[in-house]
């Protein structure tokens, strides 16, 4: 048995849990499946104090509704939404829709996270370069939702060719560890990837493999000079020192040392607040690292209401777009540069009140 799920496996409810198999088994013992409901998902409470999330994987959840008896109200796809605010309410035959809850929660749960938690990157980072390399933090059968999702929350482009391919963009990176511990030396490095690699590829520097980060950046310097596009610093935790003031440190030499145009880049730098300053010397981000919690950001939680009646909180709630009987249901791509979740992060507030984190 493939350990990956198939579209039809998924939709004939194989990935449900138990409990609503054994739902439906009283329910038709009863008869009662056809029962009318309605059902409406939000979201209970963010971690970490959020205040906001972005909606992603709307166009693939309503997929699974496709071809069935239900009505189904929906945000659009990369909107902002609030606490308790539904994202999303399908009404009709209770059996028509029961074992398909497990996977569209599934699917809102870890495509919302991902687009949500690029959003407060794509907003600390602000006019810079936010790229996506989360991948190598999930199982490769991912790679192409991870990367769609953070798109669509922001990032401005993504690191594998899969997924670039998918979203019609140019795959983005620079180099890895790898090739400079196989060639035995930086520069040797730089200089073959620029003899290899395409001319509109900018020449970006991994720095911090094989010595001091601030030597490594004047070496690179040196033997590219202004065809240097930028430094890369990817320098763990484990090594000790302020990795702030060692960019500084590095810019400055950088800046000193005859490359005044070469910038700087590091990974994960945006994931929060106290790590992006006003006035921070470094011009672009990648991130990855903390794509392997980013599932947990959002739990939409289901509140159910019957027909003509009120919610189990007692409460009357507002719908968006109108989706009647999932018939426009599909797995769109994000086609816009610049997303509407990504426009309205970046012209979020930027006061000491509010501190997305």
């Amino acid at each position: 048995m493939n350990p990956i799920p198939s579209p039809e496996e998924i939709r004939r409810g194989e990935t449900t849990d138990v409990y609503f198999v054994r739902t439906m088994e009283v329910l038709r013992k009863l008869g009662k499946e056809k029962v009318r409901v309605k059902a409406e998902c939000f979201v209970k409470r963010f971690p970490d104090a959020y205040e906001y999330a972005v909606l992603s994987g709307r166009d693939e959840m309503l997929s699974l509704l496709a071809g069935r008896s239900l009505d189904v109200l929906a945000m659009d796809e990369g909107s902002l939404f609030l606490l308790e605010e539904p994202v999303f309410s399908v009404e009709g035959p209770y059996g028509e829709f029961c074992e398909m809850e497990t996977a569209m929660l599934g699917i809102l749960c870890q495509a919302s996270g991902i687009a949500t938690k690029t959003s407060r990157i794509r907003w600390l980072a602000g006019d810079r370069t936010v790229l996506s390399f989360g991948a190598r933090r999930m199982h490769p059968a991912l790679s192409t939702l991870i990367d769609r999702h953070a798109f669509l929350g922001g990032a401005d482009g993504v690191s594998v060719v899969r997924s670039a391919e998918y979203l019609g963009e140019a795959a983005q990176g620079t180099m890895p560890h790898a090739l400079i511990l196989v060639l035995g030396d930086t520069v040797e490095a730089l200089r073959g990837f620029d003899d290899a690699v395409a001319a509109d590829i900018p020449r970006v520097c991994l720095v911090d493999t094989l010595q001091d980060e601030k030597f490594e950046a004047l070496r690179a310097a040196e033997a590219l000079g202004k065809s240097l596009a930028a430094v890369r610093l990817d320098t763990p935790s484990s090594r000790r020192g302020d990795f702030r003031k060692i960019l500084r440190e590095v810019r400055w030499s950088s800046t000193c040392g005859g490359s005044p145009t070469c910038g700087s880049s590091s990974p994960a730098a945006w994931t929060r607040r106290r790590s992006a300053p006003c006035g921070t010397s470094w011009t672009g981000s990648a991130w990855g690292r903390a794509s392997a919690t980013l599932p947990r950001s959002i739990s939409p939680w289901i509140s159910w209401r019957w027909k003509g009646g009120r919610s189990r909180r007692g409460e009357k709630r507002p719908a968006a777009s109108r989706w009647s009987g999932a018939s426009r249901a599909g797995g769109g791509r994000s086609s816009r540069k610049r997303t509407p979740a990504a426009r309205a992060a970046a012209e979020l507030p930027r006061s000491p009140s509010f501190s997305p984190r």
